[in-house]
């Protein structure tokens, strides 16, 4: 199926609802919340913009923990084929391709990878933002690509404005598209190929999703500018000192006057014996108190909804918290990061489907996706991790379990059997003993 110039644009159009959701977030995520749309105040007052950036602070947070230790692909049985992903991961700087994968999921939900191959004949992983792709999907039986659309504006610095490209994937060929300079979509006949063969018979675009497509943002975004709108108000009163009113009886002051009081600091008025003329000060009383419980409680419901540990009080006191304590902390941070390892090794087995015809031609060799372990181990403090080993040591005591449930209690362990028969592995060639597979079948 190949795409008209006038549907590409349509597509594009139709959109940019999206883009503009996503670059929500992203600005969001930055620090420019609501807050700093407020406008100044006329008569000169405080108008306090200050951003408290919960987002920021929650992205790292998850990050750090779920993909803070880089995932690992595993070959169950070939070293050699293990080694040839390993130089491929290395080659794409895989730390650099994790980080921005967890930061794209986060921030707007989804998160692309677009694969090439480069003059040295290595595939090449490009990480692409959400606001350059389009998927048209064969959504009738399943829900494969059938198409992938890439644009994006490179600067005209002759004519001094942005030039639309446009790269149309399909499962065989990539064409290439260029705005004219009437605005029309064209084919760029300045490539030598256009269409451009590729070898991996599906189109070359892996999608990953988080929460349904959506930012992590989506629930505490106005919760967030609740309480900057709150905090910047107070900061104001504060600043303005609103909470005191001058109170002037028999006296008549007007701008001219108010204006120096203001700059001097000095109250000059007339009065006569019969009305005396008096000036004082009113203070309005603020409950502090209430004010700031407010603050705690809409902080509190934002880290609560994002289902991420608010540390912010427990700085001193996690080294003193229990395997037990930091677990039940980590509860509802792990519950969604469950979620997302599912959505993960979805789309992870996709990447491993979509290459194998290039890993045949380059390294010779093919598989089965079954061969691959895709392994997600969590950073999890050092306490934690120590206590576990701790408890394990006690369990293995008792008697009751055998090895591999024992292992599986293990938080780091994805595969308690791979690592027994390693195990074996190793102690059949310290032992200098060939190692046989005696539950082969027969």
């Amino acid at each position: 199926m190949i795409l008209k110039s006038e549907e590409i644009l349509d597509m594009i159009e139709q959109y940019r609802p999206a883009v503009e959701e996503a670059r929500k977030y992203r600005e969001f995520e930055r620090g420019n919340c609501e807050i700093k749309k407020k406008k100044d105040n006329k008569l000169g007052l405080a108008s306090n913009k200050v951003a408290v950036n919960f987002a920021r602070k929650i992205k790292a947070n998850i990050n750090g923990y779920f993909f803070g230790i880089p995932f690992q692909i595993v070959h169950k049985t070939d070293e050699k084929l293990q080694e040839f992903f390993d130089e491929l991961f290395t080659y794409n700087n895989k730390d650099y391709l994790i980080t921005r994968l967890g930061e794209e999921l986060i921030d707007v939900g989804k998160a692309y990878w677009l694969l090439y191959i480069d003059q040295e004949g290595w595939l090449k992983i490009l990480p692409v933002p959400l606001e350059e792709i389009i998927l048209v999907k064969n959504g009738r039986y399943t829900d494969e690509v059938d198409i992938a659309i890439r644009y994006y504006y490179i600067e005209d610095r002759v004519d001094n404005k942005d030039i639309l490209h446009v790269e149309v994937y399909t499962k065989e060929e990539v064409y290439f598209y260029v705005e004219s300079d009437n605005g029309e979509l064209i084919m760029d006949y300045s490539r030598k190929n256009n269409p451009a063969k590729h070898i991996f018979g599906h189109v070359p675009v892996i999608e990953f999703e988080n929460n349904n497509g959506q930012s992590e943002y989506v629930d505490i975004y106005d919760l967030s500018n609740l309480y900057n709108e709150l905090f910047n108000s107070g900061a104001d009163e504060t600043e303005d000192i609103r909470n005191v009113y001058l109170k002037v009886v028999n006296a008549s002051l007007d701008e001219k006057t108010l204006s120096r009081i203001a700059r001097t600091r000095i109250i000059q008025i007339e009065s006569d014996n019969e009305n005396p003329a008096d000036v004082s000060f009113l203070v309005k009383n603020v409950n502090t108190t209430s004010f700031e419980n407010y603050l705690a409680l809409i902080r509190s419901l934002i880290f609560e909804i994002a289902c991420v540990p608010d540390t912010t009080n427990l700085t001193q006191k996690t080294q003193e918290l229990s395997a037990r304590a930091m677990k039940q902390l980590l509860r509802e941070l792990e519950n969604k990061c469950v979620v997302k390892e599912r959505n993960l090794i979805h789309s992870l087995y996709h990447f491993l489907r979509v290459i194998r015809r290039y890993v045949v031609l380059k390294a010779g060799i093919n598989y089965n996706l079954s061969d691959w372990d895709i392994q997600f181990i969590r950073n999890t403090p050092t306490t934690l991790t120590l206590e576990s080993i701790d408890d394990f040591v006690k369990l293995k005591e008792t008697n009751l379990f055998d090895d591999e449930t024992l292992l599986s209690f293990l938080p780091f362990i994805r595969d308690p059997q791979n690592i027994l028969e390693k195990k074996k592995l190793q102690d059949a060639e310290e032992m200098g003993i060939d190692y046989f597979d005696f539950h082969m079948e027969a």
